[in-house]
């Protein structure tokens, strides 16, 4: 995914075991090293950075499937 900020600010929140992050500029891209989509998505609502999701396509739904259960929820 792309991350809106810089390559730096990311790695002091990204532990390495998480994910790796790929210097681009003013963004940066985050590259996971797991297939638990839920879990991806739970991290991602968790670091609270601006973000686009470019693959896998199907963590876009787990995302949004995350935001309405937080809704119902709470």
């Amino acid at each position: 995914m792309r991350v809106h900020t810089s390559a730096d600010l990311a790695r002091e929140l990204v532990d390495p075991s998480v994910a790796t992050v790929v210097d681009h500029g003013d963004e940066c891209e985050l590259r996971f090293g797991t297939d638990d989509l839920d879990w991806a998505a739970r991290w991602l609502a968790y670091l609270d950075l601006d973000l686009d999701v470019i693959e896998p396509a199907a963590l876009v739904d787990r995302l949004r499937a995350l935001g309405r259960w937080l809704l119902e929820r709470y």
